[in-house]
């Protein structure tokens, strides 16, 4: 949840940080903060939040933003990634399963015009990913911007231990197997994603 950086500081206090490292990841990309959208549900209780007030929020955001594409995490656990240095919740973590399960039913909500109609017209983006380590379907070649990837996350130091370097190594590392995988020659670095549409 933390590292030692923010080990004494309270819930509050930790989102706070998250909140500015989101907005700080998000500019090394590119992003403006105010295309940034945060929900402010607190690390580790998304699941204690009641799903039709997530579901709601989420079509609220699609409705809005109309993207053609939605990415998130699976909203099943992945036993086979044991946790290591670096992503002590590979595998799972709840927030991110229980995200991924929200992100998929909201994108089927905000197609359709009976639910939260307040927010707007429906609209159902076309694509949906789920980062995917082990066995993706579709593979982006992020070899032109794996800098720029582990500079983002650099900008989140409450959420790695120490060192940067090593979590560069695992991004790469990770990075490289995922383009290893898709045996397509001077292929250096690369994310999957299994699809769902």
């Amino acid at each position: 949840m933390c590292n030692e950086i923010c080990q004494d500081w309270s819930m509050e206090e930790i989102a706070a940080a998250r909140r500015l490292e989101a907005f700080s990841a998000a500019s090394v990309l590119g992003i403006p903060q105010e295309n940034v959208m945060l929900l402010d549900y607190e690390d580790t209780m998304l699941t204690s939040y009641p799903e039709q007030e997530v579901r709601a929020r989420l079509v609220a955001v699609i409705r809005r933003w109309k993207p053609y594409v939605v990415m998130s995490w699976s909203p099943f656990p992945n036993f086979k990634l044991t946790p290591n240095t670096g992503w002590d919740d590979l595998g799972f973590h709840p927030d991110h399963q229980a995200s991924g399960a929200l992100a998929l039913a909201s994108k089927f909500d905000a197609g359709v015009g009976l639910l939260w109609p307040d927010f707007g017209a429906s609209f159902s983006p076309s694509e949906f990913y789920m980062w995917e380590i082990l066995t993706p379907t579709h593979y982006v070649d992020i070899s032109s911007v794996i800098a720029s990837k582990v500079n983002a996350y650099a900008q989140h130091k409450t959420q790695y231990d120490g060192d940067l370097s090593g979590i560069a190594w695992m991004i790469k590392f990770w990075a490289s197997g995922t383009a290893n995988n898709t045996q397509v020659p001077g292929l250096t670095y690369a994310e999957g994603f299994v699809s769902y549409w």
